[in-house]
């Protein structure tokens, strides 16, 4: 039996927090030992004790941009120096196997491996702009201390090559989902639901869903869903204000614990994401639950989306042609159909859990094998 330690940024139960659920719930199912440590309480804390992994609570250190000043510096460096003794005394005296950490913000992992030589593999969820000095460290140990760097989509696993200097260390991965979990899932009576779900943060597009909202008018109804992480509580505010600026109605649901239920409140999901999104899992669950998917063209949405098929794309910030395009699909019920059919065979396909779980039980085994 191999004792693995597991290590996430947060305790939410979004795309990230997901997938991490998934691989810990699978080394347990294989008979091997997950610790994991989070650094609070919330819904995944509660997920994961169901698993029966071993779950530890304490402060990791996480990086997020509100930290990127002389007062957040000196937290972080004192909440990653206790980390780090915390994380070497667990690793040697519990004889920790691997160490696996979820997200690029979770830099203690690689730096407490530096020094216990564990192997190490980094699930990278993210594609990372400056702070450089941060973005130096973290490509510095993916060289030198982390054995693998799992990317989950072509736009992140090209992110990262371009930048380390061992390239071949990088494995590119799709996430994947319990596509049974969402095979059930119907659309509602009535007018056309429109919905987008996700972390509301600056890049995320949430004003940009209401800035279409307002183009495509109010035929049809409109949904939204997600909450800020601690300390961007101000965007909620933000986008009410430009809600009622734009004279639009929109349902806002805020933390949603169960995606599969708000998918059976909607007919269509937009992710109008306005940077590169790595791979939102949000959208393998909405083509899971056949719901045609409309994205903005860039990132992860572009290995998920097949053009046409199980949806389309849409530019960046440009809410007049993307309502035209969207309003054509509406109009079509019998297109909408035809891609909801399209988008759960893909999902099954291509993106199923099982896919996901042998993978990642396959780069585990490799990586202990050196």
């Amino acid at each position: 039996m191999k004792s693995i330690l597991f290590l996430h940024s947060s305790s939410d139960l979004y795309g990230a927090s997901r997938i991490f659920l998934q691989i810990v719930q699978n080394t347990v199912q294989q008979g091997d030992r997950a610790v994991v440590i989070l650094s609070e309480e919330g819904p995944l804390a509660d997920e994961i004790r169901a698993t029966g992994a071993e779950l530890r609570i304490f402060k990791l250190g996480i990086l997020r941009r509100r930290y990127m000043n002389p007062l957040g510096v000196i937290n972080r460096l004192y909440f990653l120096y206790k980390a780090f003794q915390k994380l070497q005394a667990l690793i040697e005296s519990e004889k920790i196997d691997l160490v696996y950490s979820n997200g690029t913000a979770v830099m203690i992992g690689a730096l407490t491996c530096a020094k216990t030589k564990t192997p190490h593999i980094w699930h990278i969820h993210e594609v990372v702009t400056p702070p450089w000095p941060v973005n130096r460290l973290q490509i510095y140990l993916m060289d030198q201390v982390s054995n693998v760097q799992i990317a989950v989509s072509r736009a992140a696993e090209n992110h990262w090559k371009s930048l380390v200097n061992k390239p071949e260390r990088i494995i590119q991965l799709f996430n994947g989902v319990e596509t049974a979990h969402y095979s059930k899932v119907s659309s509602p009576q009535g007018e056309i639901s429109i919905g987008m779900i996700g972390r509301v943060n600056h890049w995320k597009g949430q004003p940009y869903f209401l800035a279409i909202a307002k183009e495509l008018g109010p035929s049809y109804s409109y949904v939204m869903a997600g909450d800020p992480y601690p300390g961007y509580e101000y965007l909620i505010k933000e986008n009410e204000e430009l809600r009622k600026k734009l004279n639009v109605h929109v349902i806002n649901l805020g933390y949603v614990a169960e995606n599969r239920d708000f998918f059976k409140n909607i007919h269509i999901l937009i992710l109008p994401s306005i940077q590169t999104d790595p791979l939102p899992t949000v959208i393998l669950e909405a083509m899971a639950a056949g719901k045609p998917v409309i994205a903005t063209r860039q990132g992860g949405a572009l290995d998920m989306v097949e053009e046409g098929e199980t949806g389309f794309f849409i530019p960046i910030e440009e809410p007049k042609i993307a309502a035209k395009k969207i309003r054509n699909l509406l109009e079509n019920q019998d297109e909408i159909n035809r891609m909801s059919l399209n988008a759960r065979k893909r999902a099954r396909e291509h993106f199923s859990l099982e896919r996901f779980n042998a993978e990642i039980t396959r780069i585990i085994s490799l990586t202990l094998q050196g």
